[in-house]
């Protein structure tokens, strides 16, 4: 147990971000997309985050692809959400 009265999780630790950290696949919500704007009290416009866009290369180092601004919208196609980043210079 930890100082603070609970208890620590047993096994491995877990990188949370980079190279060794596995993505889990996650299962589509089957709240609609108006729905979920609504339950946020936001619109598409107010969604749009300034962020920093790095790939992972062949010798598995981060390569920086530079700023742009993110936004997101529901893919009917793909029954889930998209994320769509725009270079800031657009």
């Amino acid at each position: 147990m930890t100082r603070h009265g609970k208890r620590r999780a047993k096994g491995p630790a877990v990188p949370l971000s980079g190279p060794a950290a596995p993505l889990a696949p996650r299962r589509p919500r089957s709240i609609a997309p108006a729905e979920a704007e609504r339950a946020r009290g936001c619109t598409m416009s107010d969604t749009r985050r300034r962020v920093k866009v790095y790939t992972l290369n062949e010798d598995r180092q981060w390569d920086d692809r530079g700023t742009g601004h993110v936004s997101s919208s529901y893919v009917e196609r793909l029954k889930g959400m998209s994320l769509l980043v725009r270079a800031e210079s657009d």
